[in-house]
């Protein structure tokens, strides 16, 4: 089957790409081989110069070499042949100076005279040292006269070795006499070809290297190769000590050959590389298109919900499927309808602009209009550009359209929730641009808040305030955003004198938030109830003051009703003669007694209100006050049949207290404890040490107290069995655990209660631990010690 022959037109583009690419090939190819002949012709130059250098390096050394020699000469009045041939086999002339065949040294005959030459000393490298004549060598003897009248060093024409080997030079130096005349001098034979060693590793690299006298056109060196026509070639001229020496340079016929292999074989890898790199150009290049229109499809579909396009007429002939998902109708329900009309616009002012925008085949931008569909009501915004052909005859619109149903919503619900606050509240966006605020917020200072439109800056709003309020001292009136923190200020308004406290924080976006919150009530009510507090403790201290004084005023016929009651009861001037008399003193002296302690407790909790109450803490033994309270209460106990358990803790426990102080709390919780253990009870008292702490627990097996009162309980006049008529005998006025708690608390310490109904009550009484007095003087001895 016979294929039908290709399109004219693309067998003409499939001609013009393969010709240029044929042409990128051989262009490709040129470039390679200029590229590779520049680096032959750089490797070859630097081949030459540091032909040159070595050269330069090794007759520099020759030369060193003699000036050593006639330094060690000038050393000394004399030199013997042996001192002479022990320096020179010493100066290791192999590695000073290759190449280096015999020196000597010559020396004029008589005072004065250029000739003849006596050579004194005369060594060979490499043999034993002989005394030889140069009287038979012309050039030599020459060549050391010539130094020797000139006073400078001389480089010899080339000389023939007796051996028969290749042409040598001399080189001598003069020295003189302490008297300033020219003694004789010194002089080495050199090999060209054996001092430079590394021209033939310079050989290796495809050149070849020829060394000539200039003068006499004498070849001193010459490298292996075959001197064909060279590729490259470069002479450099040398003159050392008054000759000029030639180094001629020039590429070998199998460098050239290899090179045009090379060139070959660049061509070859050229080509494939071309085409590989044509192959992986189109794939890359199809990539890249195929990313771009997927990239500016993403942009377009993040920047809007669907696109169109109308005919000159301004009829809809193209729309996306975005709109499906948006407004419920199938795309191509919209194609033929006016573009122009679709709904009704919101703002008039909009509408005209929008008008005129089309009139005018102008571009218009986020106009926003609402429509029924489907889906319900919806705000839509579009953003259009008018296209022309290259006559500029209009062609239609090209457009995005969005949905901003969502959008507005949140707006709304914004605003709702701004107005529906008190306080006044501005919001800005990240720009330090206004974007919302609320009626308090426009009643308290600015009139143009609600502009939204005009969006005023933060520092419009910022100079607003500072000319609306007085401000603080440290009030910069200046803010940028972001804030690194939240603000507060308080702030007072001129025209009204109410004060508002400024809470300025930054949003998540990077915008900030002023929330302004008057404060003048509230102030005014804080400062009420200071005043009111302050009369409270004015009242209160009145009445501690008015407690003390009746106390005394009491006291003192009570101690009256009292001895005279005990005085009746004990008949000390006579019986009384009725037994009801005497029930009846022991009635007054009970209710005495009770009405006297209650006296007491009353004066006691009141000087401790009134601060007038001075403790003097010292180190005490817990254990003899436990026991003093104990014996003190003993009677009662044993009259209502109540064990007490002698107090159990560690012996010779100190605590730091004021005496009368812990008598005081120990009788309080001990004598409670007596009153509500209840006949054949028990009491137990144990101290336990913890750190630096006394912790001292009263227990006993009473009824317990109820734990909605337990709370209570350590307040003035609150009783543990407040409205229990099953305890007889334990009324009380409450101030005993209030006075103890107290006086524990002035001491560094506590008091804590713990009860269970039925099974007792426990009163731990905490108090600071004193070191012994043996501690205190180890203590003060330590310090002196110290001092």
């Amino acid at each position: 089957m016979r294929l039908p022959p290709l399109p004219a037109a693309t067998r003409i583009g499939a001609a013009i790409a393969a010709a240029g690419l044929v042409l990128l090939v051989a262009l490709m190819w040129f470039l390679g081989v200029d590229d590779r002949r520049q680096g032959h012709e750089r490797e070859f130059r630097s081949a030459a110069a540091g032909a040159t250098h070595i050269l330069e390096t090794r007759l520099a050394a020759e030369a060193r070499m003699l000036t050593g020699l006639r330094a060690f000469i000038l050393s000394s009045t004399a030199v013997t042949p042996e001192e002479w041939t022990g320096y020179v086999h010493a100066l290791n002339l192999a590695q000073v100076a290759p190449g280096t065949l015999a020196v000597g040294q010559a020396r004029r005959v008589g005072p004065g005279e250029t000739a003849p030459l006596a050579v004194t000393d005369y060594t060979v490298i490499g043999q034993p040292a002989a005394g030889t004549d140069l009287a038979s060598d012309a050039i030599r003897r020459a060549t050391i006269g010539q130094a020797m009248t000139a006073d400078v060093a001389i480089l010899s024409p080339p000389v023939r070795r007796p051996a028969g080997d290749g042409p040598a030079m001399v080189m001598a130096l003069p020295f003189s006499t302490t008297s300033g005349g020219i003694a004789g001098a010194v002089f080495s034979e050199l090999d060209p070809a054996r001092a430079l060693p590394d021209l033939a590793r310079l050989a290796a690299r495809e050149v070849i290297l020829t060394l000539t006298d200039a003068a006499q056109g004498t070849v001193l060196y010459r490298g292996p190769g075959e001197n064909r026509t060279p590729l490259f070639s470069l002479t450099r001229t040398i003159e050392v000590n008054g000759r000029q020496l030639t180094l001629d340079v020039r590429t070998t016929t199998d460098a050239d050959a290899a090179y045009r292999a090379e060139l070959m074989r660049i061509g070859l890898l050229c080509s494939g590389t071309l085409l590989l790199a044509a192959g992986c150009l189109a794939a890359v290049l199809i990539a890249l298109r195929r990313a771009s229109v997927e990239r500016l499809k993403d942009f377009a579909a993040s920047a809007a919900d669907w696109f169109w396009e109308t005919d000159a007429g301004h009829r809809i002939t193209w729309v996306s499927s975005g709109i499906e998902a948006s407004l419920g109708r199938k795309a191509d329900w919209y194609v033929g309808r006016d573009g122009v009309s679709l709904g009704s616009r919101v703002d008039s002012e909009v509408t005209r602009n929008f008008h005129k925008a089309v009139a005018a085949l102008q571009p218009f931008r986020d106009i926003e209009y609402v429509r029924t569909t489907p889906n319900g009501r919806r705000r839509i915004q579009i953003s259009a550009l008018p296209r022309f052909d290259a006559a500029g005859r209009f062609l239609g619109y090209r457009g995005v359209g969005r949905d901003v149903t969502a959008l507005r919503r949140y707006q709304a619900r914004l605003r709702d929730a701004l107005a529906s606050l008190a306080e006044a509240c501005l919001l800005f966006d990240d720009e330090g641009r206004l974007i919302a605020s609320n009626l308090p917020a426009r009643r308290l200072f600015a009139p143009y808040a609600d502009d939204v439109r005009r969006q005023p800056s933060l520092a419009e709003v910022l100079a607003d305030i500072a000319a609306v309020f007085e401000t603080p001292q440290d009030w910069d009136g200046s803010l940028a955003l972001p804030l690194p923190a939240s603000r507060r200020v308080t702030l007072r308004q001129r025209s009204t004198c109410r004060r508002f406290d400024l809470g300025i924080d930054p949003t998540s976006e990077g915008g900030a938030v002023m929330l302004f919150v008057d404060v003048t009530a509230f102030e005014r009510e804080q400062a009420a109830l200071a005043a009111a507090l302050a009369r409270a403790e004015a009242a209160h201290r009145a009445k501690s003051i008015f407690l003390a004084n009746m106390s005394h005023e009491l006291r003192t016929p009570l101690n009256a009703i009292l001895g005279f009651s005990e005085i009746m009861m004990q008949e000390m001037f006579g019986p009384l003669g009725n037994e009801r008399y005497r029930d009846y003193a022991r009635t007054i002296h009970g209710s005495g007694s009770h009405l006297l302690a209650l006296i007491t407790n009353i004066l006691e909790m009141s000087r401790l209100e009134a601060g007038k109450r001075d403790l003097q803490p010292t180190p005490l033994r817990l254990g003899d006050s436990v026991a003093g309270v104990l014996a003190l209460l003993d009677p009662l106990a044993r009259h209502r049949g109540i064990t007490l358990v002698p107090g159990e803790g560690p012996a010779g426990t100190l605590v730091r207290a004021d005496p009368l102080a812990l008598r005081q709390i120990l009788i309080n919780l001990l004598g409670n404890a007596v009153k509500f253990a209840g006949n054949g009870g028990k009491v137990t008292v144990v101290w336990t040490v913890r750190e630096t702490m006394v912790e001292t627990a009263i227990t006993d097996d009473g009824p317990g107290i109820a734990p909605d009162l337990l709370g209570r309980l350590g307040r003035p006049f609150e009783s543990g069995q407040a409205g229990r008529s099953d305890i007889a005998g334990t009324g009380g006025t409450g101030l005993g655990l209030a006075i103890s708690q107290d006086l524990a608390q002035m001491q560094g310490g506590a008091l804590a209660i713990a009860s269970t109904l039925g099974a007792g009550t426990t009163v731990t009484l905490t108090l600071p631990l004193a070191a012994s007095e043996q501690d205190h003087h180890e203590r003060q001895e330590q310090e002196h010690e110290t001092r």
